[in-house]
């Protein structure tokens, strides 16, 4: 499964590890915790203070598994309590619960959103695939610029030597 933070590390604290750097811990279930801190992070180096470290904690899910030993799901009452901490849920209610919306108007907009996801989805696989030369245009302009310089005779370590790479 990999190592332990308590044994790979000698500071479990990551928000601390960046020596002069400040940091900041951000429960990263928490959507308007992370927001507000996001903010703040952003005005930070914007206000030329400097970089600052974000530490957004969850929880570590295991599903899709990662080895043979965990290819089955988890027991509904486990996965009950997971759901309490599922940042969509956690919103969700707190804006119910602070008459920001109503149950019925979150229906609503989970109907609009899989509607759209749907059309999206569809319209995703009825697109022509592109050519196989094509398909890396998009990934990395960098690498694309240097393939098309040695392909038009450039070279990237001598000039002189047309066609070498």
């Amino acid at each position: 499964m990999g190592t332990s933070v308590e044994r790979a590390a000698a500071s479990t604290d990551y928000y601390k590890r960046g020596d002069f750097v400040p940091g900041l811990r951000v429960d990263g279930m928490d959507v308007l915790w992370v927001q507000e801190t996001t903010k703040f992070a952003a005005a930070h180096c914007r206000a030329g203070k400097g970089p600052i470290l974000m530490e957004l904690q969850g929880p570590r899910l295991p599903w899709p598994p990662h080895e043979r030993s965990q290819n089955q799901l988890p027991p509904s009452g486990r996965n009950s309590g997971r759901r309490k901490r599922d940042p969509i849920m956690l919103l969700k209610d707190r804006m119910v619960n602070h008459n920001i919306t109503s149950v019925e108007g979150l229906e609503e907009t989970d109907v609009k959103v899989r509607q759209e996801i749907e059309g999206t989805a569809q319209f995703a696989t009825a697109d022509p695939e592109l050519p196989l030369a094509e398909l890396g245009y998009h990934i990395d302009a960098v690498t694309h610029l240097l393939t098309f310089a040695v392909q038009i005779g450039g070279s990237r370590s001598n000039p002189s030597e047309k066609g070498s790479m």
